[in-house]
């Protein structure tokens, strides 16, 4: 093993060289660091870009649901005037909206997949009880 190492020496004895040992360490020193950096940027920008994209959705499904409340959309779900804001804001985030009832019965969806079915999930029923407004980053499929 010791005469392989001695063998590639011998015919690389630029190896051997100062300069490039220190060339070589400079390099190391300046790439690790940068690559640490550029990665804990981009960490940070996709979370912030999460956060941000959480707010806005937020933001647009609380005027949305106000809009609702003044339409009395939930007890005419016949009124066809709210579908298309409803279609716009969903365009608007990419995403999909449903209207859900207090008896858990989609009203509406912008897919046209759950209108009239009941919607029971951990997160619509904590809604409706307690209130609290939920979010998930699902990173392997890409969708808030």
């Amino acid at each position: 093993m010791n005469s392989i190492y001695t063998n590639i020496f011998k015919n690389f004895r630029f190896l051997k060289s100062l300069k490039l040992r220190i060339f070589i360490l400079l390099l190391l020193m300046g790439i690790v660091p940068a690559v640490a950096v550029g990665a804990t940027v981009m960490l940070n920008y996709e979370k912030r870009a999460v956060f941000e994209k959480t707010v806005e959705s937020t933001n647009y499904c609380r005027a949305l649901a106000n809009h609702i409340e003044e339409v009395g959309f939930l007890s005419n779900p016949n009124e066809t005037s709210l579908d298309d804001e409803l279609s716009l804001v969903s365009e608007i985030l990419s995403g999909r909206i449903m209207v859900i009832d207090s008896d858990y019965v989609v009203v509406s969806d912008t897919y046209s997949l759950a209108n009239g079915k009941i919607m029971i999930s951990k997160e619509v029923i904590d809604c409706f009880n307690s209130g609290v407004n939920e979010s998930h980053n699902d990173e392997e499929n890409k969708y808030i």
